[in-house]
């Protein structure tokens, strides 16, 4: 993701001429925009920019790869979007009825529906495949088998810093000047562009807007 996020940095440095402007486009730092085209110049072995004068002016490889970038993008593009998800969750779905014909092809069924367990002590930790990503989860057990401490890492948390930085940028593209109702209403598109389940079992977006 990195490689293409710094091709995503080159495009608009070229389109608009400068790291400052290129900056404002994408809504990050100037030092971010130039980090990038360092790596992604590192990661490449050649030099794509003039840099002899303020405007940044290409060299004739990097004219070559901007177009070969601009092609790469618009390919690339519906996968980097996290407005596709509703393509993701119908793949979900078809790959989950191919397991569920898959398990039950060769299902035999058993003589118990449960198997006998003697509790004892002990801590135990796994990761379960979830629709937005690993649960991650760990127990503790003492030997009556209670549950003495669990703790769980859903999708949710891990993406939570993602979360925010594209809930951010994307209320900026939109225009913070809009209504509240629109400004809601975006917002919880975008969450739940991450994860449902953060948004069907409560009201989880409290919005308070302070305008000057």
């Amino acid at each position: 993701m990195d490689r293409l996020e710094n091709m995503n940095t080159f495009i608009p440095v070229v389109e608009v001429g400068s790291i400052s402007g290129a900056a404002d486009r994408l809504g990050v730092a100037k030092s971010a925009v130039s980090r990038r085209l360092k790596e992604l110049e590192g990661h490449l072995g050649v030099e794509l920019f003039h840099r002899t004068t303020r405007k940044m002016n290409l060299t004739d490889t990097g004219r070559t790869y901007y177009h070969q970038a601009v092609r790469n993008w618009m390919m690339c593009r519906p996968a980097y979007s996290s407005k596709h998800n509703i393509i993701a969750r119908a793949t979900e779905i078809y790959y989950g009825l191919l397991e569920a014909v898959r398990l039950l092809e060769d299902y035999e069924r058993p003589a118990s529906a449960t198997v006998e367990v003697m509790p004892r002590a002990g801590s135990a930790y796994g990761c379960t495949e979830a629709p937005r990503g690993l649960l991650r989860h760990r127990y503790e057990i003492d030997n009556d088998g209670i549950i003495t401490y669990a703790r769980l890492v859903p999708p949710t948390s891990q993406n939570q810093a993602r979360i925010e930085k594209d809930l951010r940028l994307s209320l900026e593209t939109l225009g913070i000047d809009n209504d509240e109702t629109t400004l809601r209403q975006h917002a919880e598109q975008v969450i739940r562009n991450y994860d449902l389940c953060i948004s069907c079992a409560t009201h989880f977006l409290d919005l308070t807007v302070a305008r000057k």
